[in-house]
């Protein structure tokens, strides 16, 4: 369901999304940048929920190489064209910002490129690397998404140090009622991976 907007005649809802889209990518928003390499990773055609899911795990194994970032990705996608709208890597250390997850910034990146808000309603999904924390479940809840796929589970994010909330069934069960269709522990093995890399670096637990 799409979210409506509190009024019809405001200036931001007069203008087409594209213009809406300009608009956002020009005006600063005090948020942090992401990693300079994010800007030339490649975003290749997608065939599958499973290949948007193995590009998120990229974007995490990048993460801890470039040592930019925890062992979190992210990628916002086209369910119909198959084509990648948004992607983040987890920034919060680097960025002193606790709500910097991978997940928010691949949000925050497709709707500024598509065009705001509710850009997303209609037609797009998550791939992430590891199962979304509480907080990243509510703002693929509030970006009104279909689709949720994810590698690595909350256990396995926690059984390296990392505390994933007090649990996510509520709002789990609640986006299914809506319709988004949740797709669970793809390429789980590789996702296991990532947080044994980031262990054996010794990385960060925050």
């Amino acid at each position: 369901m799409r979210i409506r907007p509190a009024s019809s005649t405001s200036p931001a809802h007069a203008k087409s999304r594209a213009a809406r889209a300009r608009a956002l990518s020009k005006t600063g928003s005090g948020l942090p940048a992401p990693p300079k390499w994010l800007a030339t990773f490649k975003r290749p055609a997608l065939a599958d929920d499973a290949d948007a899911v193995a590009l998120a795990l990229r974007l995490a194994e990048r993460n801890i190489q470039e040592e930019t970032g925890g062992p979190f990705g992210a990628v916002v996608y086209s369910l119909a064209r198959l084509e990648i709208v948004g992607v983040g890597v987890n920034v919060v250390e680097s960025s002193g910002l606790s709500v910097m997850h991978a997940e928010i910034a691949a949000l925050i990146d497709a709707q500024t490129r598509e065009g705001g808000y509710d850009a997303l309603a209609n037609g797009f999904g998550l791939a992430c690397s590891c199962q979304p924390c509480t907080m990243c479940l509510g703002a693929i809840h509030w970006a009104r998404l279909q689709r949720l796929s994810y590698s690595a589970t909350k256990a396995d994010a926690e059984k390296i140090g990392f505390d994933e909330g007090p649990g996510d069934r509520a709002i789990v069960a609640g986006l299914r009622r809506r319709g988004v269709r949740v797709i669970c522990g793809l390429h789980r093995e590789r996702g296991r991976q990532v947080f044994e890399d980031y262990r054996r670096r010794e990385g960060k637990i925050y």
